[in-house]
């Protein structure tokens, strides 16, 4: 009998063990799936001590895109943000938008 196991993105997201490509790659993939629990996933990786620079400055960067595209996200959703990611929620600026 063989098992084979499958990851959601959520789960890659979460694994410390995948790379961080793959781990950017499954949270941009369960962004199209369902961005309210890209979200939860985002902040449960921003909430890390542990986590690489990275994935930090990635989840505080998307948090603030998925905020700017309709996803709210709240001063009460960022209080247990690493320090990183809270910067990197921060700094992002949206682009802008094409002068004719």
């Amino acid at each position: 009998m063989i098992t084979i196991f499958s990851q959601t993105p959520n789960e890659i997201a979460l694994d410390r063990s995948k790379s961080s490509e793959e781990r950017i790659g499954a949270l941009q993939s369960l962004w199209v799936l369902d961005p309210a629990l890209t979200k939860t996933v985002l902040l449960a990786i921003a909430s890390r001590e542990n986590e690489t620079v990275d994935l930090l400055e990635y989840s505080g960067q998307e948090l603030a895109r998925i905020d700017h595209e309709g996803v709210r996200v709240t001063q009460f959703d960022l209080r247990d943000m690493n320090p990183v990611a809270y910067e990197a929620n921060f700094d992002w600026m949206p682009p802008e938008a094409p002068t004719t």
